[in-house]
Parts: structure tokens; sequence; C-alpha cells
């Protein structure tokens, strides 16, 4: 009978015996959380130049997913992201590029899974987790893919518009890849610090790719070449299709452990095995 009600009373506290939390001092292991953060993005196209020294333009990002634990070393995540990017030439080092005075703006939604691997066993730790752990990150995701300029105080979608004479879809794959280092809080939370690269399969981020093509009205006439007196001629370059667009997310997170015992019946089999030891 006390070794009933004392594994009772265990099981009705937030440390649980199921194997999420530190129990009275033991040391355990965590397999489902609840992660969120925020931070900032950074686009690479037509519309930089392709490196950090001008054309830089930063906008932000927020996330949520959940995270699932393999082994001591090995994470699923599913995760879906908010971010924003956005580009103009009128911030490029490059005169051409200034000259060709294009923008962009894009809000869109990225959904991913990605494999995390630990550089330390994360359950090392006499505590039940280390207290800090470097990562890397891989995986495979989609993107809505949704560029919008603004023309004469309005704000137009270029995606319809096919400037380019090129449809291209709404959704585009990528493929997170990066690495990052987590720290323990407590035993029901970590919190990561997290960079990556998303490569695309789309050079249409920012609507920008091959040649100028003829339009006769507006507004794509206007949003196609906004160069001074509209000087380029049909087939010039407006864009380089050998180098897909691509995005850096750089994220602060947070994880929330869950108990174990919200999924499992760990604690009805434990007060079973054990009341049959009592009556031995």
């Amino acid at each position: 009978m006390l070794i009933l009600i004392g594994t009772n009373s265990i099981a009705q506290t937030f440390y649980n015996v199921g194997g999420s939390y530190k129990s009275r001092g033991n040391s355990a292991r965590v397999s489902t959380a609840i992660t969120a953060g925020f931070g900032a993005n950074y686009y690479v196209g037509d519309l930089t130049d392709n490196g950090f020294s001008g054309g830089i333009r930063i906008s932000p990002n927020f996330s949520a997913g959940l995270q699932q634990r393999v082994s001591d070393r090995v994470h699923l995540r599913a995760e879906l992201l908010w971010y924003q990017i956005a580009g103009a030439d009128s911030l490029s080092s490059e005169f051409g590029k200034v000259e060709r005075n294009l923008s962009f703006r894009s809000r869109n939604i990225e959904l991913s899974v990605v494999g995390i691997f630990h550089f330390v066993n994360k359950s090392s730790n006499s505590k039940g987790r280390a207290g800090f752990v470097p990562f890397a990150v891989f995986g495979f995701g989609i993107t809505t893919n949704d560029p919008k300029a603004e023309f004469d105080g309005d704000i137009y979608a270029l995606r319809p518009l096919a400037l380019e004479g090129e449809p291209y879809g709404r959704y585009a794959f990528v493929m997170p890849m990066g690495g990052g280092v987590r720290a323990k809080i407590n035993d029901a939370f970590d919190g990561s610090l997290e960079g990556s690269y998303r490569v695309t399969f789309t050079d249409y981020l920012d609507d920008v790719s091959q040649a100028y093509v003829q339009h006769t009205e507006s507004p794509s006439l206007n949003l196609s070449d906004r160069s001074l007196n509209q000087q380029n001629l049909i087939g010039d370059k407006r864009g380089d299709p050998n180098n897909m667009d691509g995005y850096f997310i750089m994220s602060i997170k947070a994880q929330y452990y869950l108990p174990n015992n919200l999924f499992t019946s760990g604690i009805s089999i434990r007060k079973k095995k054990k009341a049959k030891n009592v009556f031995r």
C-alpha cells in the first residue's frame, strides 16, 4: 500500500516518472517539445549584391513547431514559419542595378521538417540534459511565393502579371541547412540560437530572373522596366537565371518539454508492476 501511495503521489507532480523530467533527484529524458521563436531574415537574389557588402535589407520572422526525440543525439522538428523578405536596387552598390531600379517585398509562410543532430549527447548530463549543446539542422520544406511591388502609391502582386513572360508557381520547395547552440534553462525549458540558409528551387522569389519582354499596358509596362525613361530593350538582361534565390533565417527559440504522461500510460503500467511485487 505504501508503494502504491508513493507512486501515485509522484504521478500527481509536474515531474513525472514516465521519463519526461527529473523526478526527486533522478535523471530522466525528454521526448516531445513545443517550440516558438522570432528573428530576422536576409534575402539573397537578383535584387541584392549576393553578399553582405551592400543591398542588405533585414526583415522579421516568427515560428512555432513541434519537436520529437528520435535518439539522444537526433530530434525531428516540424515547424511553421512566417517570414518577410525584401530587396531593392536602390540599396545596391552597383551602378547598373541602381539604374534598373527594381524592388520587391514578399510575406511568406514556410512549412518544414528538419532533423536536428546534437554534437553532445543531450541526455549525458547527470541532471538529465546537457547544459550547452551545439547542433546542426538539415531538412526539406515548402514556402509560399508572393512577391509584390509598389508603384504610384499602390501595391501590386507581381506573380499574376508574369512580367518576364514566364509563369511560376505560388509555392516553392526549400532545403533548410544550418546550425546553432542550445542551452538548458531548467527542467522544462531550453533556449537556442539558430541560423540557417534556405536553398530554394526557384529564381522568382523576387520576380526577377531572365530578360525584358514587351508590355504595352500599365501596370505591367511600368513594373517591368522601372529604369529612367524605360531605356531597356526587349531581350536585354533583367536577371541571372543561373543563380537560384535564397534567404538566411536567424532565430532565437524556446523549447518547452511536455510531460510524457500526456501521451502515454506509463504511470499506470508502473503502478501495476509494483502492485504485483507487493503481493509476492
